[in-house]
């Protein structure tokens, strides 16, 4: 049985460690693709939103997980409260530096506000 302070700092050591590969790869990944344009046909924005979160889903499941998972401090037998731990940062990491792609969502999600706006429901009176 480990310590809670022990405990702690595997998850901050983890979690620094998750922390340094994930923003080096969502940094990576970001600047692959196009910088936004409003002026671009938004199917040709959509279609660079679908491909830079395939990619995004592949970095994680195929490079970042099993990466860290072959480091043999990392690979260790934890809880399982600890095996949903690196979704948690990598997933932070990558909302938090996935800068364009948050702009491209926000042109695609304005059009739609846009397109509501224009074509009230016929039933709201």
């Amino acid at each position: 049985m480990t310590s809670f302070t022990e405990f702690t700092s595997v998850y901050i050591q983890h979690g620094l460690f998750y922390f340094f590969i994930c923003i080096t790869f969502a940094t990576l990944i970001d600047h692959l693709f196009p910088n936004p344009d409003k002026n671009k046909p938004r199917w040709k924005t959509l279609l660079e939103i679908i491909l830079q979160l395939l990619l995004i889903i592949f970095a994680m499941e195929q490079i970042i997980l099993p990466f860290v998972r072959s480091i043999p401090i990392f690979s260790t037998g934890e809880p399982a409260s600890f095996i949903w731990f690196p979704a948690v940062i990598i997933s932070a990491i990558y909302v938090g530096t996935q800068i364009e792609l948050r702009q491209k969502i926000g042109f695609i999600q304005q059009d739609i506000i846009n397109f509501v706006d224009e074509k009230p429901l016929s039933f709201i009176p």
